[in-house]
């Protein structure tokens, strides 16, 4: 598609899917479908049950410091200054 020193076109790119769709499609056949989803239900939230401040930080405390580039505040900060806000 490209060489080390220079960027693929928009075109390029749209070419190189278009041909990896295409080829996934026809590797596939007629195949069935693997996954069915259930059909959609409407959520009704009436209920909520209480927890404390407590609960909320164990929750919070106890989960995995993975964190993404898109996150305003990474899971270590929030984990870091927790106190201050429960």
């Amino acid at each position: 598609m490209r060489t080390d020193s220079e960027q693929p076109t928009a075109q390029q790119l749209l070419d190189y899917f278009n041909e990896k769709v295409a080829s996934v499609r026809n590797s596939t056949g007629n195949s069935a479908p693997t996954t069915v989803l259930p059909p959609a239900t409407a959520a009704v939230l009436d209920q909520f049950d209480e927890h404390s401040t407590e609960d909320v930080r164990d929750v919070i405390v106890s989960g995995t410091t993975k964190s993404c580039a898109l996150d305003s505040i990474p899971t270590s900060g929030t984990v870091t200054i927790l106190d201050s806000y429960v």
